[in-house]
């Protein structure tokens, strides 16, 4: 079944388009080529009107702005990246999709496991899916199960790697504080803070020196606000609780950052704490907002190889490369085909 997006038709667009359009005419910069006119992009007031543009959108009804919908309350919420798809459930994965991750990720078990090792895959959810309360009525969902809902039923009933499920410890947070910002498709430091206590209890009993900080070993720091999607998409400034939960007590950890070749900037560090394990994580962009720092504090030495779309950017070569305790795979749900490349080359 195709993804219902519902799109309302309003009497005012053919009005709209002719202003906008017209004013595109006539407010740009006009320069003289070869004696032909050429008309500049980048003239004054374009953002402005763009911003006039969408809020005309916003008074007529409109919600949808790809990549983002406009939800209850004013969040704004991705459309993108099968976002939507996965909220609605209408993109499953095929047996044979699930079949194979299950034997590539127990392969890659497997590995480890034969050298002392541990693999920990942590799927953080949508945001979508942690705010449902919040998309709008007019786009549904269509059937029970959802993609990642599939994966973690197939490797419990089949595989024996260990998949790390975030969605229940963050619905059951968001109800008393905001864990993803209302302007951003990640989640704020609460939210990683509720990853990174996950993480570190699904690793303690097999490591045993590993502690999640506790909420009270750390203080609120108020930062300014890195960006307002709601200023872009032409309605009011909508407040977001902009806070860093920064450690009472730091730990004594030193990042590097290393440019590879082949566009790789691998990220390595180091904590002077040898009794904690160490860490390879193959990440997508959840790890660099907050959940970074969290683990910074609990793992001796960190490798940490970022997602891409050039391939081999993921490549489980790493695994040999950097032999640490821990090899773990941070994956959002929309982007669960990841997974694929990743384990093309086991070892």
């Amino acid at each position: 079944m195709n993804s219902a997006v519902a799109k309302t038709r309003y009497p005012l667009y053919p009005i709209l388009f002719v202003i906008v359009t017209f004013s595109l005419l006539i407010l740009p910069a006009v320069t003289s080529t070869s004696g032909l006119a050429s008309f500049s992009t980048d003239f004054q007031g374009r953002h402005q009107l763009i911003q006039l543009f969408n809020a005309l959108r916003r008074k007529a009804g409109d919600r949808l702005f790809p990549p983002y919908v406009i939800g209850e309350k004013g969040w704004i919420l991705p459309t993108g990246d099968e976002s939507i798809q996965d909220y609605q459930h209408t993109n499953p994965l095929s047996p044979q999709q699930l079949q194979l991750l299950q034997e590539k990720l127990d392969r890659l078990d497997g590995y480890l496991r034969s050298e002392g090792r541990t693999l920990l895959v942590v799927v953080v959810p949508n945001k979508n899916t942690i705010y449902a309360r919040y998309v709008p009525q007019e786009i549904p969902v269509l059937s029970g199960t959802s993609r990642l809902d599939q994966f973690e039923a197939y490797m419990q009933a089949h595989g024996k790697a260990r998949i790390l499920d975030l969605r229940s410890a963050l619905i059951e947070a968001s109800q008393s504080r905001d864990v993803y910002y209302k302007v951003n498709t990640h989640w704020n430091d609460a939210g990683a803070y509720v990853a990174y206590r996950e993480i570190i209890k699904a690793l303690s009993a097999r490591y045993p020196a590993l502690r999640p900080y506790r909420r009270a070993e750390f203080r609120a720091t108020y930062v300014e606000q890195f960006r307002d999607m709601g200023a872009i998409l032409g309605v009011s400034h909508i407040p977001d609780e902009s806070w860093r939960l920064m450690p009472r007590r730091p730990a004594e950890s030193h990042t590097t950052q290393v440019e590879l070749s082949d566009g790789r900037a691998v990220e390595f560090t180091a904590n002077p704490n040898a009794d904690f394990p160490s860490l390879l994580i193959f990440h997508d962009s959840f790890y660099d907002f907050g959940l970074k720092d969290f683990l910074a504090l609990n793992f001796s030495h960190i490798t940490a190889v970022p997602d891409s779309p050039q391939p081999g950017i993921w490549s489980a070569e790493w695994v040999r490369l950097q032999p640490s305790d821990v090899v773990m795979v941070e994956v959002t749900e929309r982007f669960l085909y990841y997974l694929f490349p990743l384990l093309d080359n086991l070892p």
